[in-house]
């Protein structure tokens, strides 16, 4: 076995999708404006397919709410400065 070891250091960003049950998903992206992109477009696309939502942005994303106003998705922007 090589013991060498190996790591890539860098600035990355990611699209995360939280749902309330702290499940869900992350799309890495090479800039913030591109992660920021992503979730305007998913939340977007989740309310459009589903007229009983709608969404709020938030300083690091967007809150996608019911019509009792709780939340069921939000979408969060992170730059993490390191990855290893």
């Amino acid at each position: 076995m090589n013991d060498e070891y190996w790591s890539l250091k860098r600035t990355c960003y990611a699209c995360v999708c939280i749902t309330p049950d702290y499940n869900g998903s992350c799309t890495i992206w090479n800039t913030y404006e591109e992660a920021w992109q992503d979730a305007v477009e998913r939340a977007e696309d989740f309310v459009f397919e589903d007229e009983r939502f709608s969404y709020k942005k938030v300083p690091d994303g967007f809150k996608i709410l019911d019509v009792n106003g709780r939340i069921v998705r939000y979408y969060k922007v992170f730059d993490a400065e390191e990855l290893e």
